[in-house]
């Protein structure tokens, strides 16, 4: 998860359209496809995630609110008449879970937060150096060999890291074929055109012809005896 995603999660409204994009809430409302039924759900799942919210703002000593507890009641008493007594179990359980992971998670944002994350947009992903560096605090690679992940539209690399682009501007110094804009929104654009997409086809030359590129800048030849 981003970090920018993480920080979306301390508001409650973000919180509860998290838990209706769950995947066993997804396949319930696709089961009951019935405009009545999402609506009271998520009603459930509003409710549910402020009562959560409260309850964390008190340090965990509020009890549920009587009003709270009444509306929650009386939708899982209309919820249970076309779902299961497991399917409306399901739906309070995912609420309250998803919300006391989301407020455990917002009270102590992992990440680094640098600043010039925010500026390039890489703080809206979830990234990594892949291959040998010195940036301890990266934390560990987690390569997935998924079709999936690999091909998603949002999925993508670069050769070179994204603060190359910004305040070092040293990809300019090993990209002499990329000319220095002097200007921050226009090096964002850069760094954005140089991401690579494997669901582009063809992708593997553009990144090779790019190494092949940056390694034999400096050495011309190749010593093959």
């Amino acid at each position: 998860m981003s970090r920018h995603y993480m920080k979306l999660l301390k508001e409650p409204d973000r919180v509860a359209k998290t838990v209706q994009q769950h995947g066993q809430l997804r396949l319930i409302f696709l089961q009951h496809n019935n405009p009545a039924v999402k609506e009271h759900a998520c009603k459930l799942i509003e409710i549910l995630v402020q009562a959560e919210f409260l309850k964390a703002t008190a340090g965990g000593t509020t009890p549920l609110d009587p009003e709270h507890e009444y509306e929650i009641n009386k939708i899982e008493r209309r919820l249970k008449l076309p779902l299961t007594d497991h399917q409306v179990k399901t739906i309070h359980d995912l609420a309250i879970q998803i919300t006391q992971a989301s407020i455990k998670l917002h009270a102590s944002l992992t990440g680094i937060g640098y600043n010039v994350d925010q500026t390039l947009g890489t703080d809206k992903q979830v990234f990594s150096i892949m291959g040998p560096h010195r940036d301890h605090y990266y934390g560990d690679i987690f390569v997935i060999f998924k079709l999936e992940i690999m091909l998603h539209p949002d999925a993508n690399f670069s050769v070179q890291a994204a603060t190359t682009f910004g305040p070092s501007l040293s990809a300019y110094t090993h990209r002499s074929w990329l000319k220095n804009p002097n200007n921050d929104g226009k090096c964002t654009e850069q760094f954005h055109s140089s991401k690579l997409h494997c669901s582009v086809p063809h992708y593997e030359y553009a990144a090779a012809r790019e190494l092949v590129a940056l390694t034999g800048k400096d050495k011309q030849t190749m010593d093959a005896r």
